[in-house]
């Protein structure tokens, strides 16, 4: 089975054999755990063109997804590429069978997660500035659809849109989903807190921008799953150094028009953590 990992090794897959998929800049790589001492390499996926990864992998019910995205840093992809997810059958989980593969515009699927019907993916999409958040129905995995999409405002520059910060910072992360409740990093721009609970239409219940102070990128918004001292607590991560953790709950804030009256826009800072 998969570990659940925030990198690597991901989420249960198959109970009675004990396998992980660690994803590498140019591949995912399949190892076979069964005797824990002794991890055994089965398998190596590797990505089809140059300048791409697929770095992020989720496995559930019987299906594993892969990002295939663009790398800015390296130039132009191989001849041929195409960013998106591709979707693996794991009845056999030390060789994963491609059935399908998703495609989009641009650099593609940054990260995502996955409940083993939806996934919640931070992608490139045709008409918007940066990553946005897609819903992916994956039922039949063969035939994924769209049932959801949300972007911050700013970033549908095919409807007329501008951003207010500069458009490679204005961009979706990691979107993760509890209940009925989407919690989104939006990288330099902050992050938001989405309700959910009618899938096709996401509807924003409060936000927050970094800057000013922070000058470090959202990269996680991790809702923890229990209370904590008789609180919902959400913990987000900043990338970069100075990394900073920083729980936010409690307090009224300053809420965008858009935003809901509901408890989710009642935020306090109840902590920060700076690594020096």
């Amino acid at each position: 089975f998969f570990f659940q990992a925030e990198d690597g090794i991901r989420d249960k897959l198959v109970t009675g054999v004990q396998t992980c998929a660690l994803p590498i800049s140019e591949a995912t790589t399949i190892i076979d755990l069964m005797d824990r001492k002794n991890p055994k390499i089965v398998d190596t996926i590797m990505c089809k063109h140059n300048g791409t990864h697929a770095h992020k992998v989720r496995a559930k019910n019987g299906l594993m997804l892969t990002n295939y995205e663009a790398l800015d840093y390296t130039g132009k992809p191989g001849d041929g590429f195409q960013a998106g997810l591709t979707i693996y059958d794991i009845e056999n989980p030390l060789k994963p069978k491609p059935i399908h593969f998703w495609g989009t515009e641009g650099n593609g699927v940054h990260r995502f997660t996955f409940d083993g019907t939806l996934a919640y993916l931070s992608t490139t999409m045709p008409g918007y500035s940066g990553r946005i958040v897609l819903i992916v129905d994956l039922s039949d995995p063969t035939k994924p659809k769209e049932v959801g999409r949300w972007h911050w405002p700013g970033q549908h520059i095919a409807g007329g849109e501008t951003p207010d910060i500069p458009k490679p910072y204005l961009t979706c992360h990691h979107p993760i989903r509890r209940g009925d409740r989407l919690y989104v990093s939006y990288w330099l721009a902050g992050w938001a807190i989405l309700d959910i609970s009618d899938i096709t239409k996401p509807k924003l219940i409060s936000r927050m921008s970094w800057q000013p102070p922070f000058a470090h990128p959202a990269h996680t918004c991790l809702p923890v799953p229990f209370k904590l001292k008789g609180m919902d607590v959400m913990v987000v991560a900043d990338e970069d150094a100075p990394g900073r953790v920083i729980m936010q709950m409690g307090q009224k804030m300053t809420e965008p028009a858009d935003s809901q009256s509901t408890d989710d826009a009642i935020l306090v800072n109840l902590v920060t953590f700076e690594d020096q």
